[in-house]
C-alpha cells in the first residue's frame, strides 16, 4: 500500500508538471508560475525534469516545440535545480567530473570572450583594438572544439537514456547543442571574415553565443548531468571512460578511471533486466515502470553473429557489405595466396573463383612478379605504409593501392584496394564541387533563427 501511493504520489507531480510547462506553450509567463507554483517547482528533482519533457512528447507536443521553448523551462527550474550534483564526490578521471570540469573551462572561455568583445569595442588606441580582437579570433577558434565536449554526450551518454524510452531529452538537448554550435560558427565566420560594416551583427551573434552557451552549460551541470549521476552506475561510467578518449576534451587532460567492473556499453543496458533494474533508485524505478515509456530491449547478438571489435555481423552481411562499398577488394593472406575478393556488380579487374587459393605473383602478369615480390617482401619486412599506384583502364581512372593488413602487430595479409575515380578526378578538375547540405541541418537553422527571435521577446528579464 506505501510503495501504491509513492508511486501515486510521483505520478500526480510528473502530470502536474506537464501542465505547467505545457502552459508555457500557451504563453504564460515563467514568473506567474514561479510565484503560483513555487512550493511544487520546489519539490522537483533534477533527473525528473527528463521524465516530464518525455510525458510532454506523450502527450502531443513536438519535439521542435520543446526545443523552442527549452529555455524557458530552464528558466523556470534554475533556482529550484542549481548545484544539486556533488562532482566532488566522484574520483578524479571520472567522465562525469571531466564533463563537469570541460563546462567549467567552456564557461570561463564564454565569459572571457565577453570581455575581450567589450575590450574591443571600446578600445582608446587602434593597436589595443587590434590587440583585442586577435584575442577574440584566437579564442573562438579553441572555443571550436567544445564540439568534442558535445560529441561525448551524443554519443556516449544519449544511448543509455534512449534505452530506458527517454528519447526527448536526447533530441532536444542535441538540437541545442547544434544551435550553441552554429551560432559559435556563425562568431567564427565573422571575425574571419570582419569588415566594419559587420560590427553590430558581431556583437549580436557574439552576445547570442555567450547566452546559448551559457544555458547551455547551466542545463548540463544541473539537470542532464544529475539524471546520468542516478541512472548509470560505475560499470556503465567505465564504458564511457574507454571511449572518450578517442573523441577528446575541452581544454582538460583527464587521469586514469578504471573501476573494478567490467564495462557495460548501451547495447548490454537492459531495464528488463533484474541486475541493472534492481540497482536503480527507487524513484527512478517507479517512474520508468509506471509511465509507460517505449523501453528499448533489442538484443544486438543473434545466434549466428560473428564478433568482431565493434559489432556483430553474420557472415551474409559481410558479404554483403564488401560487395556495397564502392572499391574492390582482394585479400592475399601472409603465406601469399589469395583467400577474397569482393565480387561487384561493375568490376574493375577480372576475378573469378579460380583465382582462390593462387599465390598472388601468379595472379599478375609476368612483367609485374618482381613488384609483387618485393612489395610483399617489404611488407614482410615492415613496411606499414601502402603502395599507391594510378592506371588508365577504358577511359577510366583507377585508383590501386597495397595496403597491409596487421593484428596484434603482427602481418596477416595484403588487401589490394582499387577504384574508379573518374567520376571523382573529373569534379574536383572542374572545380564545381557539390557540398553535401542536409535538410535537417536546414530545418534546424530555421528553428534555432525562430528560437533565438522569439525568445528576445518572451525571455524573462
Amino acid at each position: 500500500m506505501v510503495i501504491i501511493l509513492y508511486i501515486d504520489e510521483k505520478m500526480k507531480k510528473i502530470e502536474k508538471m506537464r501542465e505547467i510547462l505545457a502552459s508555457i506553450s500557451e504563453g504564460v509567463s515563467v514568473h506567474e508560475l514561479k510565484k503560483k507554483f513555487g512550493d511544487l517547482l520546489k519539490s522537483v528533482k533534477p533527473w525528473e525534469i527528463p521524465i516530464i519533457e518525455q510525458e510532454l512528447i506523450r502527450s502531443g507536443i513536438s519535439v521542435d516545440e520543446i526545443a523552442r521553448l527549452c529555455d524557458l523551462h530552464v528558466e523556470l527550474f534554475r533556482e529550484f535545480v542549481s548545484n544539486k550534483l556533488n562532482v566532488d564526490s566522484y574520483p578524479d578521471g571520472h567522465p562525469l567530473r571531466v564533463l563537469v570540469e570541460e563546462n567549467d573551462s567552456i564557461l570561463k572561455d564564454v565569459e572571457l570572450l565577453g570581455l575581450y568583445l567589450s575590450g574591443f569595442l571600446n578600445a582608446k588606441t587602434e593597436n589595443d583594438r587590434k590587440k583585442y580582437f586577435e584575442a577574440m579570433k584566437k579564442l573562438v577558434l579553441e572555443l571550436m572544439d567544445i564540439k568534442k565536449h558535445f560529441v561525448k554526450e551524443q554519443m556516449l551518454l544519449f544511448p543509455y537514456l534512449e534505452r530506458l524510452g527517454i528519447t526527448a531529452v536526447p533530441t532536444v538537448l542535441w538540437m541545442k547543442q547544434d544551435e550553441v554550435y552554429f551560432t559559435l560558427r556563425e562568431v567564427k565566420r565573422l571575425i574571419d571574415d570582419y569588415s566594419e560594416d559587420k560590427l553590430e551583427k558581431l556583437k549580436i551573434i557574439i552576445n547570442d553565443f555567450i547566452r546559448v552557451a551559457s544555458d547551455m552549460v547551466f542545463r548540463e551541470n544541473n539537470i542532464f548531468y544529475p539524471t546520468m549521476a542516478v541512472i548509470l552506475s560505475d560499470a556503465e561510467w567505465y564504458a564511457v571512460k574507454i571511449q572518450e578518449e578517442k573523441i577528446g576534451y575541452y581544454k582538460v587532460e583527464p587521469k586514469k578511471y578504471k573501476p573494478s567492473v567490467e564495462p557495460v556499453f548501451p547495447y548490454k543496458f537492459r531495464v528488463d533486466d533484474p541486475e541493472i533494474i534492481n540497482r536503480l533508485p527507487n524513484e527512478v524505478r517507479a517512474l520508468i515502470e509506471h509511465t509507460g515509456m517505449d523501453i528499448d530491449t533489442y538484443e544486438v547478438v543473434r545466434e549466428d553473429d560473428i564478433k568482431l571489435d565493434y559489432g556483430y555481423l553474420n557472415a551474409e552481411e559481410i558479404d554483403a557489405i564488401f560487395k556495397a562499398l564502392p572499391v574492390e577488394i582482394t585479400f592475399v593472406g601472409a603465406d601469399g595466396r589469395t583467400r577474397y575478393f569482393s565480387n561487384r556488380e561493375e568490376m574493375v579487374f577480372v576475378r573469378t573463383p579460380s583465382i582462390i587459393g593462387r599465390k598472388v605473383e601468379f595472379c599478375h602478369p609476368p612483367r609485374s612478379i618482381e613488384l609483387v615480390k618485393n612489395m610483399v617482401k617489404s611488407f614482410l619486412n615492415g613496411r606499414r605504409d601502402p603502395y599507391v599506384f594510378w592506371a588508365k583502364s577504358r577511359n577510366k581512372t583507377i585508383l590501386v593501392q597495397y595496403i597491409p593488413v596487421i593484428r596484434d602487430k603482427e602481418l596477416i595479409g595484403i588487401m589490394e584496394v582499387a577504384m574508379d575515380v573518374t567520376k571523382i578526378k573529373d569534379v574536383i578538375e572542374s572545380g564545381r564541387i557539390p557540398y553535401f547540405k542536409s535538410m535537417s541541418l536546414s530545418r534546424l537553422r530555421e528553428i534555432v533563427s525562430k528560437n533565438l527571435s522569439e525568445m528576445k521577446a518572451v525571455r524573462v528579464k
